[in-house]
Order: C-alpha cells, then structure tokens, then sequence
C-alpha cells in the first residue's frame, strides 16, 4: 500500500508494475498464436498490435501518473484527466482505423487490449493469494 507521507508505491507495488507490461506482451503473443493457428496470420497479427498497443497504453498511463505525483493536487488531477482523455481519444482512433480497414477482424483486435485485463486479473489473484485472503 501507498504510505500517507510520501505517496510512493511500495516494493510490491513496484514490482506488480514493472511486470505487468511483460504480462500484458506475454499474454497477447499466447493469444496471437493461438489466433494464427485457428483462424488466419492477419487476425494473430491484429491481436498482437493490439497487445502492443494496450502495453503501451499501460506504460504512458504508469509515466502520466508518476511524473504528476510530486504535483500540486488540484494542478496534478486536471492533467491526469487531460492525459486519460487523450489516452482513450488515440486508443479509439487506432480501434477505428482498424475497423476501417479490416472490419472482419475487429474482434482480434480487441482480444489483443484485452490482454491488458488479463494480466491486471493474474497479478490482483497472485496478490490476494499470497497475502492469505480467504473467501
């Protein structure tokens, strides 16, 4: 957890985040050549930009958030906000142009940022576990 004083994350939360964007590539190259194997190379392909780009959507919002902490809060949340405005903005304009150009494999597109939610679901149930929570 973040301590009160100094609002930096702690040794596990630096480690979820430095993994977490390994995961994000790992999982989505799993799910492309699953892809490449049932359906076509272009679908395995489009979920693997697709995870690449859900990686570094991940990285730009770690950078965003990191670089705003020292900020000022009322200065620090308006350019978090313009930051994820902008973020969603660029993400929906790439899902666009993929879907303009390749309407049948929009579906593997959206697999591949999916792999974001994935890895994030794999690290809170590794956390959880090895912190002991019971049901």
């Amino acid at each position: 957890m973040k301590s009160k004083a100094n609002d930096q994350p702690n040794d596990l939360e630096t480690k979820i985040l430095r993994r977490l964007p390994w995961e994000i590539l790992i999982i989505a190259a799993l799910m492309a050549s699953i892809l490449t194997i049932v359906f076509d190379l272009l679908s395995g392909l489009l979920c693997l930009v697709g995870g690449i780009i859900s990686c570094l959507s991940f990285l730009w919002l770690k950078k965003s958030i990191l670089l705003n902490l020292p900020s000022p809060r009322g200065r620090r949340l308006g350019q978090l906000i313009g930051f994820q405005i902008l973020r969603l903005g660029l993400i929906a304009l790439i899902f666009l142009t993929i879907i303009y150009f390749f309407s049948t494999r929009a579906l593997a597109f959206m697999a591949g940022l999916a792999a974001l939610i994935l890895a994030m679901a794999g690290e809170m149930i590794f956390s959880l576990r090895n912190r002991g929570w019971k049901a």
